[in-house]
């Protein structure tokens, strides 16, 4: 499950792993599971990568009406 309170827009994290750790407790699963996380975390916000490396940096938060 993920859990956006504990990141904000403008913050930067060293790359996916560390992104995935701060939101679910987990590193980033391999293979085809890796792409139905980054597909979750779409749903929630959107985020850039910085050129040259694999620095990412939180960008904008979705806001879902239930």
């Amino acid at each position: 499950m993920i859990d956006t309170t504990k990141i904000l827009p403008g913050q930067e994290f060293k790359n996916m792993q560390e992104l995935s750790v701060a939101l679910t407790g987990q590193k980033m699963p391999a293979g085809n599971r890796y792409v139905v996380r980054v597909n979750e975390m779409k749903k929630y916000f959107s985020w850039d990568k910085v050129p040259g490396s694999n620095r990412i940096i939180i960008t904008l938060f979705i806001m879902m009406k239930y």
